[in-house]
Parts: structure tokens; sequence; C-alpha cells
């Protein structure tokens, strides 16, 4: 099993999720409009000139997406400055 972190992210959606969480493709994105929304979202609010925040991945500025789609067609995105990948020993909890 793999855990996955996005540090630093500034938005994200889930689109149509059911029952399947199983992992069917992740892709990277260095530009991509829900980036750019993200981003406008943001600087509607702060001003144009982002302040830093008490996030230092958030303060590099840099964003990237990840999109993760489900076997069932389920798709989650997330804006992030960075992503961390660690091995975990599987266990057998179920929801």
């Amino acid at each position: 099993m793999k855990l996955i972190n996005c540090l630093g992210y500034i938005g994200y959606e889930h689109i149509g999720i059911w029952d399947e969480i199983i992992i069917a493709k992740a892709t990277m994105y260095s530009s991509h409009k829900l980036i750019n929304k993200s981003i406008n979202s943001i600087k509607n609010r702060v001003g144009k000139s982002l302040p830093d925040s008490g996030c230092h991945e958030k303060n590099n500025k840099i964003w990237n997406l990840l999109q993760i789609q489900f076997i069932d067609g389920s798709e989650l995105n997330v804006i992030m400055s960075r992503v961390s990948v660690a091995i975990i020993e599987e266990t057998n909890t179920r929801c």
C-alpha cells in the first residue's frame, strides 16, 4: 500500500464517487484549468500578489495537479505544490 500526501494543496474536487476506490491511473500535470481556477479564486479574495502563508510548500507558489482516476470512472483532482509517497504495511482494516 502507498500513502500519498499532497502538500501545499490549494484545491481539490472529487467527481462521481461511488463504491470503488481502487486506482486505475494517476497523472501529474504542471498546467491545467483547475490549477488556474484555484489560483484565480484565491487571488480574487486575497489580491493579485499572493501573500505567504503558514505552509512552506504553498509559499513556493508553484502548483501541480494530481489527477487520480478510479476503476469505477470517478476522478479525484488535487491542486498542490508537492507530493510525498510512502510505502506502508497493509492492514486488514475495511470500512
